[in-house]
């Protein structure tokens, strides 16, 4: 097109209406129009040939978030945001803002815009806190209703209902829920002081991503008599908005009301600039982020979902509703745009978890709030009840267990009997070879305690033990003192135990107790009694012989010890006396006080000609004098006797004198026999 030269002479504004008349006239010869595209230079991309396509399905939601997400990384795909988004975002924290922003300027540059009737309804919105406003109001709402439905509610609630336990249970219930929303109305009216913080946030994205070269006031000319023809024929977008009143505001000059305008035409004024724009930038795919669900954006009624086959298990999904197709059909038809997508904040967060599940969590929160649930039925109010009673239960047997000095009371059924010990021992006879699921559990989690280094007392409670039994519980404590022989983890964890059995409840602790002395004395894959009985809390279990819960255990102790062919030097029971150790010394050498014998009752416990380094008394003793401590505190050791009952007899209170060879004899030959201990 060559140059043109026009002289004109006139009043200014009829100039510029008779050029513009020219400028479209030779363009029209042309085949194009006038806009701001012309005057940059640029030809526009339309689409003459373009269709009317009626959509028959919706989208799978999967499907449609991936499509989406890859539609807003193209590059030729042009994103806007519109003014209920804008006003959304004012609303949401700033971590999820920020995280939307991020994502947004990473998936899409600078091809985010929002169009400046966006911006301008924002910044009437703004001014005048509207926000705030609606809050306000909404909250003021909910606190009347709240107020005033105790009082109406009040003579409904006279007798039990949907299975509640009594009328004062749901009165109790009706004043904690409306005091409850009472709390949240005064939470959430806390947030208006934060708007400017929000708001600011938003204002500056907006600026940011401004439209450049918007035609918005050219489109002033027209715009009632096109939105009067569209929302005749119901052409979106706005013809929704089309029965819009004029909202009144009060005149600054004589407090009257007065009318201030309405925004039936918001919409309209907002697609032409988006059309304009993405003809502007000859755009393949326009982007709407919006939380207007109207049928003049969206294709209305329910579009059945869209699946491969008949058998695909997703046909349940919810779909994912598309663009009004005439929005469509008019993108194409003047600017050559071969799909519209709308998003709101839900779809937008499922196109977002899918790209970037760890950098968006907090927006996916936001904006896919869960359903509330519907109210509860009778089977969770008699639920809920039992919980309670189990809960007021639990209350009194920990007072009830603080007050006896326990940690817990023994569970219901629990109990400490001759016949349920003489069971127990036989079938813990071989312990490790049970699999009682209660006792895998409770094992599964002091496995996990010890390698947490939490010790046992961490599943020593009333929920842990509650489901054994009393075999459960012995075979609990056997195991583990059988295991202490060999795991240094385990030998900590069964002293521990051991010195927990006074804190715990009677019958639980005899029966631990029991478990712990058929690991000390008996076989582990038999009741066969042990010559030489071994725990790491031997000293411990036999200090308590004397405790009420051990007299039980250990009268069945003896009962199946005595059936044996040969007894340990000691035997525990619940009435114990003094152990008498005889020392003998020689005075006729030279050198004095020479130690000749130790006797325990009828056993001589010494031997002159010891070869066993393990078991002389000078390398036991490693270089220490011997002393009549030293002697009884190696004794009670090796013998496995109760060291607080050990009473010396001897006219020298020491340190002995030690022949070299001198030792002790090994334990498998000192024993009693059990006609012996009968007599």
């Amino acid at each position: 097109m060559g140059s043109l030269w026009v002289w004109v002479r006139g009043n200014p504004l009829h100039i510029r209406q008779n050029l513009r008349a020219l400028v479209e006239a030779l363009l029209r010869q042309k085949g194009e129009s006038f806009s701001t595209e012309n005057r940059i230079g640029r030809r526009r991309q339309t689409a003459p040939s373009a269709a009317l396509q009626l959509p028959r399905q919706a989208e799978d939601i999967e499907a449609f978030a991936v499509r989406a997400d890859s539609l807003l990384r193209a590059t030729k795909t042009r994103v806007y945001v519109d003014t209920s988004l804008l006003m959304w975002m004012i609303r949401i924290g700033s971590t999820a803002r920020r995280e939307f922003v991020t994502w947004l300027d990473d998936a899409c540059g600078q091809r985010v815009r929002v169009p400046a009737w966006a911006s301008h309804e924002l910044y009437r919105h703004h001014i005048k806190r509207k926000i705030c406003i609606d809050l306000q109001k909404q909250l003021t709402e909910l606190e009347n209703v709240a107020k005033a439905s105790f009082d109406v509610l009040w003579p409904f609630l006279d007798e039990p209902l949907a299975g509640s336990p009594s009328a004062h249970a749901q009165r109790v219930e009706a004043r904690d829920t409306l005091r409850a929303v009472r709390t949240l109305t005064a939470r959430a009216a806390d947030w208006e002081q934060n708007y400017d913080r929000h708001a600011g946030e938003v204002i500056s994205f907006v600026n940011e991503h401004a439209l450049e070269g918007s035609a918005i006031f050219e489109y002033f000319n027209d715009i009632d008599v096109m939105a009067a023809a569209r929302f005749t024929g119901r052409m979106p977008p706005g013809f929704q908005d089309r029965n819009k009143k004029e909202s009144t505001g009060e005149s600054e000059e004589n407090d009257a009301d007065e009318s201030v305008g309405s925004n039936r035409w918001g919409d309209l004024m907002l697609w032409r600039e988006i059309v304009e724009d993405a003809r502007l930038y000859r755009a393949d795919a326009v982007v709407l982020l919006t939380k207007d669900i109207k049928n003049d954006w969206r294709m209305g009624g329910t579009l059945p979902l869209s699946v491969a086959t008949e058998e695909n298990p997703k046909q349940h999904r919810i779909g994912a509703q598309p663009a009004h197709p005439m929005l469509s059909f008019e993108a194409a038809r003047r600017a050559g745009v071969r799909e519209v997508l709308l998003l709101d904040q839900r779809r937008l967060a499922g196109v977002m978890s899918a790209s970037a599940p760890s950098t968006t969590t907090a927006f996916v929160t936001v904006a896919r709030p869960p359903a509330l649930p519907p109210p509860k039925s009778r089977d969770e109010h008699r639920a809920e009840e039992i919980e309670r009673q189990t809960a007021l239960r639990d209350t009194l047997r920990t007072s009830q267990a603080h007050a006896a000095g326990v940690r817990f009371l023994d569970p219901p059924g629990v109990t400490l009997t001759p016949a349920k010990l003489k069971r127990a021992l036989f079938e813990t006879r071989d312990a490790g070879a049970m699999l009682d699921p209660a006792l895998l559990s409770l094992e599964a989690a002091l496995a996990q305690s010890l390698q947490h280094d939490q010790g046992i007392e961490v599943v020593i409670s009333e929920d842990h033990l509650r489901p054994l039994t009393d075999v459960g519980l012995v075979a609990f404590a056997r195991r583990l003192g059988q295991a202490a022989r060999r795991d240094s983890s385990r030998s900590t964890a069964t002293m521990d135990l051991a010195t927990m059995l006074e804190s715990l409840p009677p019958a639980v602790g005899g029966y631990i107790y029991f478990g712990l002395l058929a690991a000390m004395y008996f076989g582990e894959t038999d009741n066969n009694l042990r010559t030489i009985p071994g725990s790491p809390a031997a000293q411990r279990l036999l200090s308590l012989q004397t405790a009420p819960f051990a007299r039980l255990p250990l009268e069945e102790l003896r009962i199946r010890a005595m059936k044996g062919e040969r007894l340990p030097l000691y035997l525990p029971t619940a009435n114990p006396v003094s152990v008498a150790v005889r020392l003998r010394t020689d005075t006729d050498l030279e050198q004095p006080n020479v130690l000749r014998a130790i006797w325990i009752g009828d056993q001589q416990i010494l031997t002159g000609a010891q070869g066993d380094h393990d078991l002389q008394l000078q390398h036991r003793f490693a270089g220490h004098s011997a002393t009549l401590d030293l002697i009884l505190d190696h004794l009670a050791d090796l013998y496995v006797l109760p060291r607080g009952q050990l009473m010396a007899e001897t006219d020298v209170e020491g340190p002995f004198n030690l022949d070299p060879l001198l030792g002790f004899k090994p334990p498998q030959d000192v024993w009693v026999d059990p006609t012996q201990e009968k007599n």
